[in-house]
C-alpha cells in the first residue's frame, strides 16, 4: 500500500491535533501543517495555499 502524504491548512493549535489524529486514522501521514491564528487569518491565506497546491509545491 502506497503511502500518502497531506498538508495542512487548520485555524489554531487544537485544529492542528485533531487533523493529526483524523489523517492518521484514515491511513495516511502529515507532510506539514500550516496553523494560523484564526479563522481571519486562515481564510485570508487559502488562495495562496490552493494556488500552491496547483502548482505541486
Amino acid at each position: 500500500m502506497a503511502l500518502i502524504f497531506m498538508n495542512l491548512a487548520v485555524e489554531g493549535l487544537l485544529d492542528q491535533h485533531v487533523a493529526r489524529k483524523v489523517v492518521r486514522y484514515v491511513g495516511a501521514e502529515v507532510n506539514h501543517v500550516h496553523v494560523q491564528q484564526g479563522k481571519h487569518d486562515l481564510l485570508q491565506k487559502l488562495p495562496n495555499y490552493n494556488h500552491a497546491a496547483r502548482q505541486g509545491r
